[in-house]
């Protein structure tokens, strides 16, 4: 069995691909679930990630399933919906502070073997999965703004034969 790692971040599955949506306290996640109709919403405030294979999943432990996380996306809400990029060492800053929930946790126990997990699970997540920032305002059409930059990632990966 895989290790878990509980993380305050909402997990959303749509049209049979795995979203995690990152933020501090506020800023948003249970406000994207709600306006997320149709999809398969794993938790919008606590979830649990495992690494198998190389691959980063949200376990939904209810069900025991397991769902493979296609994109990343660091939450800030704003007047208008739009992607921006962020620095991996931004990234991981935002993951320590805002969003790993056990890290905490071992980091003040001195766990140093449990520390050096997390921290390396997130550094094989950013090297692994697209990541990006999510600006978006109250209302669906933030599903359309992260459409349109999977379109363009398409276009960008090459094909396999």
């Amino acid at each position: 069995m895989a290790r878990t790692l509980r993380w305050h971040a909402a997990g959303i599955i749509r049209n049979r691909k795995g979203y995690l949506f990152l933020g501090c306290s506020g800023a948003g996640k249970s406000t994207i679930c709600g306006l997320s109709k149709g999809a398969l919403i794993i938790h919008d405030d606590k979830i649990d990630l495992a690494k198998i294979r190389g691959k980063v999943y949200i376990h939904r432990s209810v069900k025991k399933k397991f769902y493979q996380i296609n994109s990343i996306f660091f939450i800030f809400q704003a007047r208008s919906n739009r992607i921006g990029n962020i620095s991996i060492a931004k990234a991981l800053k935002h993951m320590l502070t805002d969003s790993v929930a056990e890290f905490k946790r071992v980091l003040y126990s001195k766990n140093f073997q449990s520390s050096k997990y997390i921290f390396n699970f997130m550094l094989d997540m950013l090297g692994s999965i697209p990541y990006h920032k999510l600006y978006f305002k109250k209302g669906a059409g933030f599903w359309k703004t992260i459409d349109k930059l999977e379109v363009e990632i398409n276009k960008k990966t090459p094909k396999s034969l």
